[in-house]
């Protein structure tokens, strides 16, 4: 599965931070696993919803701004958040 990618839905990152076994190796193999673990990170961290640590993970991965109205990511530093 080497240069394989993947997007997770919600269900399957609460598995993963249940630890579960297959997502774990799953991710292993994955090219993705630095984002995987800013998720995690975000989510325990600043006590975000899993959907908005996801969200936000994926924007500070991918070197980019949230446009966003919710407040929730000014929790967040590392987070560019452009407010409307």
């Amino acid at each position: 599965m080497s240069g394989s990618r993947y997007v997770f839905d919600t269900n399957a990152i609460v598995a993963l931070l249940q630890g579960n076994a297959q997502l774990i190796q799953l991710i292993l193999t994955a090219t993705d696993v630095a984002l995987i673990h800013r998720i995690i990170e975000i989510r325990q961290q600043h006590r975000l919803k899993l959907p908005d640590a996801v969200i936000a993970a994926m924007t500070i991965h991918h070197s980019a701004s949230l446009v966003t109205a919710d407040q929730e990511f000014s929790k967040v530093n590392s987070l560019s958040v452009i407010h409307w």
